[in-house]
């Protein structure tokens, strides 16, 4: 997702993001989003099909919330 800001406040690094979408999720958006992580050639860690907590949707576009999610 773009960020709105990123800067560092008491020595931590902060990135803050736009507002998204998050109680229209469906399985079928993680499904499609796991088969498109893997053909980049990632595996996922818990994206199971029922894991709709872990997207989000912003201006149209899904987007990954759980960095960690995703490994080579």
């Amino acid at each position: 997702m773009p960020a709105k800001e990123e800067g560092y406040s008491g020595g931590f690094h902060y990135t803050l993001r736009p507002l998204a979408e998050i109680d229209n999720i469906t399985e079928e958006d993680v499904i499609k989003m796991r088969n498109w992580i893997h053909s980049l050639g990632y595996k996922t860690t818990d994206l199971q099909d029922y894991a709709t907590y872990q997207l989000c949707k912003y201006q149209g576009k899904t987007y990954l919330l759980d960095s960690e999610c995703a490994y080579r």
